[in-house]
């Protein structure tokens, strides 16, 4: 799999939170115009994850009415953004930073404040409506 730099590995968590293209773009600009200012310019695993916890904070605090129920723009994987979508925004939260970040459970309950366990049922949760969705057997909201 081709290697992609920092900003875009920034841009595609904001899209998968947000399936908005443009306000992703003015968050994963906002987090690296923050980590910048706080002089964090090295791209490891640790800035990311603080500016993972940026992106989730400006999401859920400055730009919740904007999260889509519908997924626009041009997207390599249409079917999981609309599944994404179609979640409430813990849910998708959850299964974005364990499932396509990587995160652990511990560090994706830092990133939303709350504790291991609540992330596991979150999880199983939204692992449950794409399996659903996935098999045609349910609807996915």
């Amino acid at each position: 799999m081709k290697d992609v730099s920092f900003p875009t590995k920034l841009y595609n968590l904001a899209y998968r939170i947000t399936g908005n293209t443009l306000i992703a773009e003015k968050i994963a600009l906002e987090a690296l115009d923050n980590l910048a200012k706080q002089g964090l310019c090295a791209a490891t695993d640790e800035v990311f994850q603080g500016a993972a916890r940026e992106i989730v904070e400006l999401t859920l605090t400055r730009y919740p009415y904007h999260i889509s129920g519908h997924s626009e723009g041009k997207d390599t994987f249409p079917h999981l953004q609309e599944i994404l979508n179609a979640m409430p925004v813990r849910e998708r939260l959850t299964v974005v930073l364990r499932d396509i970040c990587g995160f652990s459970c511990v560090q994706v309950a830092a990133l939303m404040d709350t504790n291991k366990e609540s992330i596991q049922q979150l999880l199983a949760s939204a692992r449950c409506k794409v399996c659903k969705t996935n098999r045609g057997d349910g609807s996915s909201g």
